[in-house]
């Protein structure tokens, strides 16, 4: 899994260059989509964007990638196979990136899901400039609204939440969430998405 990630964001560093340099993998009509202004789109509105997927989807064994791409209204990097790609959403400064992933799989919608997950993309960055483009409390209610119901809660040993699940029909939602603001700074600390996932739910 860590080598799939680290992939993912070579790739979206070699994509997102300002030289626009390619390994032969996309063709030059994508390329320049990818690289195009009208292309980009805020991390919020990507999160946005994801919501709505997940509100008009029953399942993510219905989904396509090129449902997934319409529906999102940008141009996702994709593996050659068409089942797996992302697209890539800078956070101003460039160190930190929202990454959405699908990896969709005809024969196995087990193995199916969707993400959108936030990555750093400068390895030298400090961890604590965590950003919080997507907020915790929103998509919570969010998800509420669109009839899902909360499920479990896990945690971690110390009691921390490692993520919340939500479930409508045959759909299943997790968010892995952090808190940006320490109390001991006089900051009341805001809850916010580090990734949120779709995939099939089973009874």
């Amino acid at each position: 899994m860590k080598e799939h990630w680290k992939l993912l964001l070579a790739l979206t560093l070699i994509f997102s260059s300002t030289s626009c340099a390619t390994d032969g993998v996309a063709t030059a009509t994508k390329e320049r989509a990818i690289m195009s202004e009208s292309n980009q789109i805020t991390p919020n509105e990507l999160g946005k964007r994801f919501l709505v997927l997940i509100k008009n989807t029953d399942g993510v064994d219905t989904l396509s990638p090129t449902v997934v791409q319409t529906s999102m209204g940008v141009t996702f990097q994709a593996d050659e196979d068409k089942k797996s790609g992302f697209y890539t959403s800078k956070v101003p400064g460039g160190d930190w990136q929202y990454s959405m992933i699908y990896n969709l799989h005809e024969s196995s919608s087990a193995q199916s899901s969707i993400a959108v997950e936030l990555i750093q993309s400068n390895p030298s960055t400090d961890a604590s400039t965590l950003p919080c483009e997507l907020k915790l409390e929103e998509f919570q209610r969010s998800l509420v609204d669109m009839g899902f119901s909360p499920a479990s809660t896990s945690h971690n040993e110390i009691g921390l939440v490692v993520d919340y699940s939500y479930t409508r029909r045959n759909l299943l939602v997790r968010i892995n969430p952090y808190q940006k603001g320490a109390e001991a700074s006089g900051e009341k600390a805001t809850g916010c998405v580090k990734r949120i996932s779709a995939h099939r739910f089973e009874d």
